[in-house]
């Protein structure tokens, strides 16, 4: 097995563990894509191998000239059967959605909403994914979801870091594939990537982090009996949702 294929291996297994420490009523992930220059190629590709999204959504936060106005919202439509809708300050995500952060604009996640808040003139790129990461990290912790596409600059990989000390997953594009490497290869080298991914495989694999559904026919740990405590991981996953890694 190739590095690349263990990697991907290793965290499809953090994201099965987690799923079984994660209550009920905290299941719904929430997916934040952090992407710069080149960005809209990738999310194209991305979004056009989502093919479910039952329990989870996605907030875009694409770098954005601050003088125009975002036509993302249609661009990314034509991509996918989804819903794209522009973040309204007071946003409460539901499944199933995909929001884009709107120009010269930081969004937040607090208290189960998106806030929007003027950015400081002249600090930094705008929208922040840096902020935005940090903020799911430390609202949703094991249920944050971190993607980082073509873009320059490091914009996001300390909000990567933040996701990947608080248990969630994060996943950026390989910098083969980007049109600009600068913030997917800031992310890797920042040693909190899970996944290393073209932006379909990324697409693929946040539709399988968003098909996993809460069953109130939970199995109890004490209902399965395997020997192998790796194998009865997988069992309880199979009883509570329905779904078999095996």
């Amino acid at each position: 097995m190739s590095k690349s294929s263990m990697q991907l291996d290793q965290a499809r297994k953090k994201i099965r563990a987690s799923i079984l420490q994660t209550p009920p009523d905290e299941m719904p992930a929430l997916i934040g894509v952090g992407a710069s220059a080149g960005g809209l190629e990738a999310l194209r590709l991305m979004v056009g191998s989502i093919k479910n999204l039952s329990n989870a959504s996605i907030v875009v936060v694409q770098h954005l000239s601050p003088q125009h106005r975002s036509m993302l919202v249609d661009l990314i439509s034509r991509e996918t059967s989804l819903t794209v809708k522009e973040v309204e300050n007071g946003t409460r995500p539901q499944n199933g959605m995909i929001y884009i952060t709107p120009p010269n604009t930081n969004v937040l996640y607090s208290n189960g909403e998106l806030v929007l808040r003027k950015p400081t003139p002249g600090v930094g790129p705008k929208p922040s994914v840096n902020l935005f990461f940090e903020s799911l990290a430390e609202e949703l912790g094991e249920a944050a979801v971190g993607v980082i596409l073509s873009g320059t600059g490091s914009d996001g990989s300390r909000g990567m870091r933040a996701i990947k000390a608080a248990g969630g997953v994060t996943l950026a594009q390989t910098a083969e594939s980007a049109k600009y490497d600068g913030m997917p290869v800031a992310a890797i080298e920042s040693g909190a990537v899970d996944i290393v991914a073209d932006a379909e495989e990324i697409g693929r694999e946040l539709g399988r982090i968003g098909r996993y559904q809460y069953r109130e026919n939970r199995v109890s740990p004490t209902q399965i009996e395997v020997d192998d405590p790796y194998l009865a991981r997988f069992a309880k996953v199979k009883g509570a949702f329905g779904v078999d890694f095996l």
